[in-house]
């Protein structure tokens, strides 16, 4: 029968030289149609003497050729066959040249694929060490690709004119590693085959390993295949190995325990000829060893494999049987599980995803079409998914609303009550960090009606850490600003306020503490508006010399006395003050001449305190003397007498 198969044949060639492959490839479709594409080897593409277009390429599984056709403009070949399920085909693959009007056969490959019963693809695949270049139509020794390489002819034996080369080629042969068998007799009854360029060696073996010996063309490509038999007389194959390598000018093939192609299987029950042999059961048997009904199928009479794990076997829900008709067969969809929780199980729901299918009228349908945000995005279409990290999903977030109206939706938004987050540059944010009046606190933690202080000014306005009047009270608690006696009178700043330093019935606060009106250097607080100092009809506050009668003005009485001179001794009555009392006898300085000495005791009037009495204040003149003395003897001084006195008007002073 023919299956639903991949098939992979992959043709790599690697270039020694440049470690670069090639490769084709097949794939099965659903009806069993395979598709084959491949590009021609480098081994044969780089060879100058080769036209790509006269190159050829046969591609067979199991004797049965696949039409290939070559794309000019790609050089790529593509075909399709088909594969057997449960089968061993060969698959071979050959290139060879249109060559003066023959076919020269270049190069040769072939591989034994195993295809289980049960498998869902196949894959061949070739090295370039696995072709066979061992052609030669001439018979000259030279194989045809080396010639095409070369330039020589392929079809002249005297062509290449050189004489041949041989060299010798050792073989050596060790036992595959998946030949395990513990019965020595077994062993001891292989047989071995090889061939080199496809002429049979003689082997030796020696235990486990076999060798042999042989000649080859010098710096050919030379290739040896191996088999081994389960005994001499038989023509089971229990192993197989191939290979090519430049000989140059000897060489040794070496098959090592790795070093085989897969395991064949002639009766496809899967277990490999070799595996049948060491176990003594019939390799060419499918049922030798018995095999259980599921090895074969699982839709064989028996089986009980339950792909769908429903509790009906495989074989009973049979492998087309598909009651929902959704393209899945029943036996891969569960009748007990029911994936989009419409009320259908798998078997019966013809979409397991979708809870409106097979019916609408499901309560699970119903919830699919809900939208809790209603942004227009149902519930199940923005699902479990919390895209700004909020911890509320997109399905609670709408992504039509803004609520703090930083111009990011709810539903991108970290923080939905918060305008700077994540716009920090958002009018609403710059507004949210707003603080008029500069105390720390927010406009909007302040409100914009709150009013303390009753002042008709919002908080938002008044300050809190400010006190404009400085009377202690922060200006958010202060109904009246500017008056320090408001709302309390106890504080310094109101006792300022009341403070008239010059006694003129004007605050300091009303006159200010800067003013200074008439330019003298004292503050007008500290200068009367109602003291004239000099008397010159000028306050002081507006007099710049308070002791100068002559300024601002000459034209006053002050300033007039200012010069006069009243006893006379040439200084003025302003220059000796007119408090002034030098000698302490009641009479001002400017009244008591510094000129003048009236006793003639020879102490002027300003510095004599008795003016009549020359023995004041000393004794010792002779004004003094005359003071005491009694000329008539009469007990009279001359003095109390007066020296002008005549009182009989007899022409004698009384004090004579």
């Amino acid at each position: 029968m023919r299956t639903n198969i991949v098939l992979l044949i992959a043709v790599l060639w690697l270039l020694q030289a440049c470690d670069v492959n090639r490769s084709g490839s097949v794939a099965v479709q659903a009806d069993g149609q395979a598709t084959l594409a491949m590009e021609p080897p480098l081994l044969i593409a780089q060879v100058r003497a080769i036209d790509q277009n006269a190159l050829s390429l046969t591609v067979s599984v199991d004797g049965e050729v696949i039409a290939m056709d070559r794309d000019g403009d790609t050089g790529q070949w593509t075909g399709s066959s088909t594969i057997a399920a449960n089968s061993s085909p060969t698959i071979l693959v050959s290139w060879s040249e249109s060559y003066q009007g023959r076919v020269l056969r270049l190069a040769q490959a072939s591989q034994v694929l195993t295809v289980a019963a049960d498998a869902s693809s196949a894959q061949a695949q070739f090295s370039n060490s696995d072709f066979n270049t061992a052609f030669d139509d001439d018979g000259d020794g030279h194989f045809n690709l080396a010639e095409r390489n070369s330039d020589s002819d392929p079809l002249d034996a005297s062509s290449p004119a050189e004489p041949l080369v041989t060299v010798p080629v050792t073989l050596r042969i060790d036992l595959p590693s998946y030949i395990d068998w513990t019965d020595q007799a077994l062993l001891d009854q292989l047989h071995a085959t090889a061939t080199l360029n496809g002429t049979a060696l003689t082997l030796t073996r020696n235990a486990n390993q076999w060798t042999a010996s042989g000649v080859a063309t010098e710096n050919s490509v030379s290739f040896v295949n191996v088999v081994l038999f389960s005994t001499e007389s038989s023509n089971l194959r229990v192993a197989t190995a191939q290979r090519n390598q430049n000989i140059g000018s000897g060489s040794e093939f070496v098959f090592d325990a790795s070093g085989y192609q897969a395991p064949l299987d002639d009766d496809m029950d899967g277990l490999s000829n070799a595996a049948e042999v060491g176990q003594g059961s019939n390799p060419y048997d499918s049922n030798s060893p018995p095999r259980n009904p599921c090895d074969i199928s699982d839709f064989n009479a028996g089986c009980d494999t339950d792909t769908d794990s429903d509790g009906k076997p495989d074989s009973v829900e049979t492998a087309t049987a598909d009651s929902d008709n959704d393209g899945t067969p029943n036996y891969q969809e569960s009748s007990l599980i029911d994936n989009d929780g419409d009320g259908a199980s798998l078997e019966l729901d013809a979409n397991d995803n979708d809870a409106c299918i097979p019916s609408t009228a499901s309560s699970q349908c119903v919830a699919l079409n809900i939208d809790t945000d209603g942004d227009g995005k149902k519930d199940v279409d923005e699902g479990d998914v919390d895209s700004d990290g909020d911890g509320l999903l997109n399905r609670q977030e709408s992504n039509l609303e803004d609520e703090d109206g930083d111009g990011v939706n709810d539903e991108s938004d970290s923080a939905n009550a918060d305008p700077c987050i994540p716009n920090d540059t958002s009018q609403p944010c710059v507004s949210s960090r707003q603080d008029s009046d500069g105390d720390g606190k927010t406009d909007i933690e302040e409100g914009t009606t709150a009013d303390t202080d009753s002042d008709g000014i919002a908080n938002f306005l008044d300050s809190s850490i400010n006190d404009a009047d400085n009377d202690g009270v922060f200006d958010e608690l202060d109904s009246d600003n500017n008056d320090p006696c408001v709302p309390a009178t106890n504080n310094q700043s109101c006792a300022a306020q009341q403070l008239d330093t010059d006694g003129d019935g004007k605050t300091d606060v009303q006159e200010t503490t800067t003013a200074d009106t008439d330019g003298d250097g004292q503050f007008d607080y500290q200068e009367s508006s109602i003291i004239d100092s000099d008397n010159d009809g000028t306050f002081n506050e507006l007099d710049s010399q308070n002791n100068n009668p002559c300024v601002p003005s000459t034209n006053n009485a002050a300033c007039s006395a200012q010069t006069q001179d009243s006893d006379a001794d040439g200084k003025t009555d302003v220059a000796e003050t007119l408090t002034a009392d030098t000698d302490g006898d009641g009479v001002f300085d400017y009244l008591d001449s510094a000129i003048l000495d009236t006793d003639g005791d020879g102490t002027f009037d300003e510095l004599d305190s008795d003016n009549t009495d020359p023995c004041i204040p000393s004794t010792s003149n002779a004004a003094c003397s005359a003071q005491t003395q009694d000329s008539d003897a009469d007990g009279k001084t001359d003095v109390a007498e007066t020296l002008t006195a005549d009182t009989d008007g007899d022409g004698v002073f009384d004090y004579l």
